[in-house]
């Protein structure tokens, strides 16, 4: 399922890994959230 992680921005609304790098191959999506996740760039609102 793409588009399933959120991004907290400056305004607390979510934006997808996918949506804010312009990618829409769901594996990549994955990957980039994996390394963001490791990395502590996720955040809950």
């Amino acid at each position: 399922m793409a588009f399933k992680y959120g991004i907290t921005t400056y305004d607390s609304c979510y934006l997808s890994v996918g949506e804010l790098m312009g990618i829409e191959d769901v594996t990549a999506e994955d990957e980039l959230f994996n390394r963001a996740k490791d990395r502590g760039f996720l955040r809950k609102l």
